[in-house]
C-alpha cells in the first residue's frame, strides 16, 4: 500500500525504528532488523534512527539491499521518550499513574522495593504468528521450513527462560518476605494473556509480598521507585541508569546453552552494574538488602548512551526538537518517485488487500481535512480513495459511508440516503472490500446519522 499511496500522493516516506536493545554480533541479527520485506530505492525518502550503532549497522544492510538510495539518507535522531529524564523543560513527560497503583506505592518504601519487569512474549508464539509478524523469518526464502522450525525452537526456549524467571522471582520472595517485590508484565504479553484468558505468571500472585502489575503504564513510573531493577537485556536498564537507579542483568545459561539465534543474550546490551545467572539472582537480592548496591555510571553506560540513544554527556538532549529540524529537512527535498512501471507498484496494484490499506488512509485523511472544514482538501482525498477503488474492484465501506456523511453535511440528503441504500445492495451481494464483524450495523448507523444532522439543519 506505500507504493500506492507514494504514486497517487507523490509523497515522502520516512520511517523511524523502534530498536530495542540490540547485538549486532549476528547475520540474523542484522538481517532481521533489516527487515525481510521487498522494496526498491524509489520507496523511502529517510531512514531515522535512535542511535549511531543502529544506523550503521542497519543503513549499511538497507544500502546493500539497495532499499536506499545512499547512506545521505541515514539520519540519526535520538529517543524522545527519554528526553524528559535529561532535559526538565522538556514537553516530553511521565504520564502520572493510576490512583490505585499510586496510592499502594505510596505504602512502600522505595529502599525496600525490587522491580522485575518481563518481557518473554515470543514464549507464546505459534507458527502462523511467527508468519504473521512478517519480520522474523524470510517466508519467500528457500529455506522457509528450517526457518519456521528454527524459529519455533527460540519460542521454546522463551518458554524455559520465562519459566526459569517465574522460579526465580519465586525463590527471591520466599528467602526475602519482608521485602516488596514488583513484577511489571510487558504491555505485549499482557495483551496475550488478556486474549487467551491465562496469565503465564499467575503462580506469583500466591506470595504476599510480589506485587503483579499487567496495566499498561510508564515503566519509568515504577523504576524510579525501586532500589533495583532486574531485567534480561531489556531497554529499561537504560531508563534506570538516566533516573540513576542500579541495574541487574539477569541470564539463563541452560537456555543460551542451547546455541540457536533466538535466544536472550548472555550479556546486558545496555551495561548493568551487576550481572548474574538467573539461579544466582537470589542470593545477591539478599546481599542488595543488607549492603544496597550504589548507583555510579560507568565509563560503558556512558558510551552506551552515545551509542545507541545519541546521548551525549554533559550535552542537552533534546531528540524531539532534532526530530522534526530531520523531517522538515527531508520533506523541503523534492520525493523519489515512483514511476507508472515500476514493479512493486504493479504487484501492490495487484494485491487488494494493500488497495484496501491505501484506500483506508485516503478516506482517514479525508475525514480528518473535514473535521478541520477544509472540505476542497477532504473531496480532493476521497476522490483519490474513488480511483483506487476502481482498481479493486470493490466498493469501500468506510469511503462510502463518509461520503454519504459529507453529503449530509452540505445539505445533500436525499443523495446522503441513496449512497447508503446502494452500500446495502452491494453488502448484500458481498462487493464490499472492508466489511468488519462490527460493519453489521454501520449502515443503520450511518443513517441515524444522517437523520440526526438533517434535524439540526431544520432548526
Amino acid at each position: 500500500s506505500y507504493y500506492i499511496l507514494k504514486y497517487i500522493l507523490d509523497c515522502h516516506i520516512v520511517t523511524y525504528r523502534c530498536e530495542g536493545t540490540v547485538v549486532f554480533d549476528t547475520r540474523y541479527s542484522v538481517e532481521v532488523f533489516a527487515g525481510y520485506d521487498r522494496y526498491d530505492s524509489n520507496l523511502v525518502d529517510g531512514e531515522l534512527f535512535w542511535g549511531a550503532n543502529m544506523a550503521k549497522a542497519i543503513g549499511k544492510e538497507l544500502f546493500e539491499q539497495g532499499k536506499i538510495k545512499s547512506l545521505n539518507r541515514i539520519h540519526v535522531v535520538g529517543y524522545p521518550p527519554l528526553e524528559g529524564f535529561l532535559n526538565k523543560t522538556s514537553s516530553y513527560s511521565l504520564p502520572p499513574l493510576p490512583k490505585n497503583i499510586k496510592d499502594r506505592l505510596n505504602k512502600m518504601r522505595s529502599d525496600n522495593i525490587i522491580l522485575f519487569v518481563t518481557g518473554f512474549h515470543f514464549a507464546d508464539y505459534k507458527s502462523k504468528d511467527i508468519l504473521n509478524a512478517r519480520d522474523m523469518i524470510d517466508e519467500r526464502g528457500s529455506s522457509l521450513d528450517f526457518e519456521l522450525n528454527t524459529a519455533l525452537q527460540g519460542a521454546a526456549n522463551a518458554r524455559d527462560t520465562r519459566r526459569a524467571w517465574v522460579e526465580m522471582i519465586e525463590l527471591v520472595a520466599q528467602q526475602n518476605p519482608d521485602i516488596d517485590i514488583i513484577v511489571k508484565i510487558h504491555p505485549v504479553e499482557a495483551e496475550i494473556f488478556d486474549l487467551h484468558g491465562e496469565s503465564a505468571y499467575k503462580a506469583l500472585t500466591l506470595n504476599h509480598n510480589i506485587w503483579l502489575i499487567s496495566e499498561c503504564i510508564e515503566i519509568g513510573n515504577l523504576i524510579n521507585q525501586c532500589s533495583l531493577l532486574v531485567h534480561y537485556g531489556s531497554t529499561t536498564a537504560a531508563d534506570a541508569c538516566l533516573q540513576g537507579i542500579p541495574t541487574l542483568f539477569a541470564y539463563c545459561k541452560d537456555v543460551i546453552a542451547k546455541r540457536t539465534k533466538y535466544c536472550y543474550n548472555t550479556r546486558s546490551v545496555f551495561p548493568s552494574l551487576l550481572e548474574a545467572e538467573i539461579k544466582d539472582v537470589p542470593g545477591l537480592i539478599k546481599s542488595h538488602k543488607q549492603n544496597p548496591v550504589q548507583y555510579r555510571r560507568t565509563p560503558e553506560m556512558i558510551t552506551a548512551l552515545d551509542e545507541m540513544y545519541n546521548i551525549k554527556e554533559n550535552e542537552q538532549y533534546t531528540p524531539s526538537i532534532y526530530f522534526v529540524k530531520t523531517l522538515l529537512n527531508i520533506v523541503t527535498k523534492p520525493a523519489l518517485k515512483v514511476n507508472s512501471d515500476n514493479p512493486f507498484l504493479n504487484n501492490s496494484v495487484e494485491v487488494k488487500q494493500y488497495v484496501s490499506a491505501a484506500i483506508r488512509q485516503l478516506v482517514f485523511k479525508s475525514i480528518a481535512y473535514f473535521n478541520e472544514g477544509k472540505i476542497d482538501k477532504s473531496i480532493e482525498f476521497e476522490d483519490l480513495a474513488h480511483t483506487l477503488e476502481k482498481c479493486s474492484g470493490k466498493t469501500s465501506l468506510q469511503l462510502h459511508i463518509h461520503r454519504a456523511n459529507r453529503l449530509a453535511n452540505c445539505g445533500q440528503f436525499q443523495e446522503s440516503v441513496n449512497c447508503i441504500s446502494d452500500l446495502n445492495i452491494k453488502m448484500s451481494n458481498n462487493e464490499l472490500t472492508d466489511v468488519e464483524p462490527d460493519d453489521i450495523n454501520a449502515l443503520q448507523r450511518a443513517l441515524q446519522s444522517i437523520e440526526s444532522i438533517k434535524k439540526n439543519r431544520c432548526k
